[in-house]
């Protein structure tokens, strides 16, 4: 719309995520974003100590030679057995929604749902399908994690606003932050400082009881 002339409103009032999700985007992607009252008193995520987190790793991605998609076996089972702990705490599988970065990630994600039962209401899908949308809880898989540092489409705003900005409730990311901070600009490290800031980001994720 922008580079048709037409004039355009920059969102400054959210109404979706809790503050500790649009603290990400901000002021890193919207300079400026407030948060409604009703934000503000979402309930805590069940079987979690933390509603928002980050869980860094460096296990090496895999290429589809025929799709030339990336995926990541071990991001995938990492968020398939957390979506499982998640459904045991009481959550209905359409209150989950796995997000990935990549087709090939999603595939993988799928076949996996197949064999079992209760992973069944869950959707699985790419950011890029999923504009628009939202869901209580988001499991987010990054898939990208190599020897060059090489992030693809992780370092375009507009992907990476999409992608954290789904979420209600709970956002849990997983990901090879050292690759995303080395090849985005300041992108990915201002979203690290809060993280940090949060103390929401390392290579293991607290559940309670």
């Amino acid at each position: 719309m922008l580079n048709n002339g037409m004039h355009c409103k920059v969102l400054q009032l959210q109404h979706r995520m809790r503050p500790e999700i649009a603290e990400l985007i901000t002021p890193t992607i919207y300079p400026v974003l407030m948060n409604h009252s009703s934000v503000e008193t979402y309930p805590d995520v069940k079987g979690m100590l933390k509603n928002v987190y980050f869980v860094k790793h460096n296990k090496p991605e895999a290429q589809d030679g025929e799709s030339s998609s990336h995926s990541n076996r071990h991001e995938a089972d990492f968020l398939l057995a957390l979506c499982w702990y998640l459904i045991l705490q009481g959550y209905d599988g359409e209150d989950i929604t796995i997000l990935t970065t990549y087709s090939g990630q999603m595939l993988y994600l799928r076949e996996e749902r197949s064999k079992h039962l209760m992973l069944h209401k869950v959707r699985m899908t790419v950011v890029d399908n999923f504009q628009g949308e939202e869901n209580k809880i988001i499991l987010l898989s990054l898939v990208r994690s190599n020897k060059d540092a090489n992030i693809g489409f992780l370092k375009t705003p507009n992907r990476v606003c999409v992608a954290l900005s789904r979420a209600r409730e709970g956002l849990y990311i997983i990901g090879n932050m050292d690759n995303l901070t080395e090849r985005s600009s300041s992108i990915w490290g201002e979203i690290k400082e809060t993280l940090v800031r949060q103390e929401a980001i390392g290579t293991h994720l607290t559940l309670i009881c």
